[in-house]
């Protein structure tokens, strides 16, 4: 949920922002 802010203030930059989600969430299922 800590993510939230971060996609609403980067609605200009989907497609950056979905790139590092997508990071962040391989990186956790790594782990």
């Amino acid at each position: 949920m800590r993510d939230a802010p971060f996609l609403l203030i980067g609605e200009g930059t989907s497609e950056i922002q979905k790139s590092i989600i997508s990071k962040r969430l391989l990186d956790e299922y790594r782990m």
